[in-house]
C-alpha cells in the first residue's frame, strides 16, 4: 500500500519554520538528595524555557493574518481521532492538541486562537488564504509543494480501501479484484489519485466534495468502496 506522509500545510510565511529553533539542550543531573533540591532543579529547568517561548512570540508578531490572532484551519467536519466531537477548540484529538501546543509556543492562547473550516481540495490547491496554517492530514507530494508550504511530517499512514463486509467488495483479496467495483474518494486527495493510478478501475471513480460525502455515498450504497 502507498504510504501517506501527513503534515501541516500553510499559506504564505510558514510560522513554524520561521519561528522554530532547531537547537536542543540537555543536562545530566544527579539524583537529588531531598525533595526541596528536586523542586529547585525543576524550577531552574522551567526558567530556561521562558526566553525561548518569548522569542517565538516575538517572531510570530506581525506574521499572522490578523494582528495578535493565530487562525488555524481544519476540515468541515473534522473527524476523530484527529479532532474529537468536531470541536477543534477543545484541544481533544491528535491534530487539535498539536495545533494548540504549537499556538502556545508561538505565544497564542485562549481567544487569540481562532479556528476556521476549509475544504481539503481548496486548501492544497493554494486557493484559500483564510488561515495561518491548516491541519487536515495532508499528504506531502511534489505537486502540492508548488503552491503550499508544509511542516515536517507528523504522521505516517497507509492508503486503504473501505467497504462493508457484506457489500460488493466481499471476498476481494487483491487490487485487480477492485477494478470492477464502483469506487469513490474526496476530490483533490491522494486517495482519489491512488484509485486512478494504482487500482485503475473499469469505470471512472466518483469524486466527492469531502470525506463525509464519500462516506454518505457508501452508506447509501451509491458506491461499493
Amino acid at each position: 500500500m502507498k504510504r501517506q506522509i501527513l503534515a501541516v500545510a500553510a499559506m504564505a510565511a510558514v510560522l513554524l519554520a520561521a519561528c522554530g529553533d532547531d537547537s536542543t539542550s540537555s543536562s545530566d543531573t544527579a539524583a537529588a538528595p531531598t525533595t526541596e533540591a528536586a523542586t529547585e532543579t525543576t524550577a531552574a529547568a522551567t526558567d530556561t524555557t521562558e526566553p525561548a517561548a518569548a522569542d517565538a512570540a516575538a517572531c510570530a508578531e506581525g506574521k499572522t493574518l490578523e494582528a495578535g490572532v493565530l487562525t488555524i484551519a481544519t476540515g468541515d467536519p473534522a473527524f476523530p481521532p484527529y479532532v474529537l466531537d468536531d470541536a477543534p477548540e477543545s484541544g481533544q484529538g491528535f491534530e487539535s492538541a498539536v495545533a494548540l501546543a504549537v499556538a502556545k509556543e508561538l505565544g497564542f492562547e485562549g481567544d487569540a486562537v481562532q479556528w476556521v473550516r476549509t475544504s481539503f481540495d481548496t486548501a492544497v490547491a493554494g486557493s484559500d488564504n483564510t488561515f495561518d496554517f491548516n491541519l487536515q492530514q495532508f499528504t506531502i507530494n511534489d505537486e502540492r509543494k508548488q503552491v503550499v508550504s508544509f511542516s515536517q511530517p507528523y504522521y505516517v499512514a497507509n492508503q486503504a480501501v473501505l467497504g462493508y463486509a457484506d457489500g460488493p467488495g466481499k471476498g476481494v483479496t487483491k487490487l485487480s479484484d477492485l477494478k470492477s467495483l464502483s469506487l469513490g474518494a474526496a476530490a483533490g486527495t491522494t486517495s482519489l489519485q491512488f484509485i486512478l493510478d494504482v487500482i485503475q478501475p473499469d469505470a471512472e471513480p466518483f469524486a466527492f466534495n469531502s470525506n463525509a460525502d464519500a462516506k454518505t455515498a457508501l452508506d447509501n450504497q451509491q458506491i461499493d468502496a
